[in-house]
């Protein structure tokens, strides 16, 4: 569970868009139908992903003629069942009883209100996806683009290097240029 994430209070809130107060209460009820959360040194809730998909299976089951303590029931049981299965065929924990798997990775499920919950989910982390590699290749981008910037530099330092004149070089144009002076010029030393 190190690779796991954690969320606080508001970006739990703000994910399902409701108030701290609500969140509390609906912590309270998953508490009381059983499940676990986690908590900081200071007693606050720490959310992971096992509690967010909780949730979400918490609200796809709220429905008209359902009570609250009824839906928190039912999504810590199938979370329950679900991870038990899991266990047994894969060795996995945590996971919601939500959807099966016929096999593949085709996701398998009856619920509609579960279904949309998963396709906003499943367009979520494409989204995700794509800003991630949207980001790769920005870096790319500006570390192309600092190379480059480099071996202007580099070929500029060349050149200053070959530009620039020894002391002996200089002697000996000094010494080619006393040769060359007319017969007058080296009498009249000018």
């Amino acid at each position: 569970m190190t690779d796991e994430f954690s969320y606080s209070s508001a970006e739990i809130c703000e994910l399902f868009n409701i108030k701290s107060s609500t969140l509390r209460k609906w912590a309270l009820l998953l508490q009381e139908a059983g499940h676990r959360f986690t908590y900081d040194n200071h007693g606050k809730r720490i959310y992971h992903d096992r509690d967010v998909t909780l949730l979400h299976v918490f609200v796809a089951a709220r429905r008209p003629g359902v009570t609250v303590q009824q839906a928190a029931k039912t999504a810590v049981e199938q979370q329950k069942r679900q991870a038990k299965k899991i266990v047994k065929d894969e060795g996995v924990t945590d996971v919601t009883d939500i959807v099966t798997r016929d096999g593949g990775d085709k996701v398998v499920t009856t619920d509609p209100a579960v279904m949309e919950v998963l396709t906003s989910l499943v367009t979520e982390v494409r989204e995700l996806r794509a800003e991630i590699a949207e980001l790769k290749q920005l870096e790319n981008d500006r570390q192309l683009a600092i190379e480059h910037q480099s071996k202007p530099e580099l070929e500029r330092s060349e050149n200053d290097q070959n530009a620039v004149i020894t002391d002996d070089e200089v002697a000996e144009e000094a010494e080619q240029a006393t040769v060359k002076r007319s017969w007058w010029e080296r009498i009249t030393g000018k």
